[in-house]
């Protein structure tokens, strides 16, 4: 079977079998050169795989993103998805916080 003619999943399936032998020593010296090179193609196909398939992912997740862009520029809405980012904004409260002093304070027991 060349490493072009084998799917990502058949090919983890024969290297997890290939360890399954060399654990269980079924696998002899005279065939031991022979697993140990097909091995070597496997891993090569697997790591070539996953790296299309990553490109691919990040190609999709960049036309997301870019859809996205587009989508908030065409609305009028900004990145915080509020389109009335110009308006004035209510005072904020200050907040009292806790001291370690004070009943149910930091560290109270």
């Amino acid at each position: 079977m060349s490493e072009t003619a084998i799917s990502y999943d058949a090919a983890i399936k024969e290297l997890e079998a290939m360890v399954a032998r060399f654990e269980q020593a079924e696998i002899g010296v005279d065939e031991l050169v022979g697993q140990i090179k097909r091995a070597g193609v496997l891993i090569k196909t697997c790591r070539q795989r996953l790296r299309v398939v990553e490109d691919e992912m990040q190609g999709a997740i960049e036309e997301l993103v870019e859809e996205e862009a587009k989508t908030d520029t065409d609305t009028g809405v900004d990145d915080a998805g509020d389109p009335f980012d110009d308006a004035p904004q209510p005072a904020k409260k200050a907040s009292r916080k806790a001291s370690s002093s004070e009943p149910g304070g930091l560290f109270e027991l």
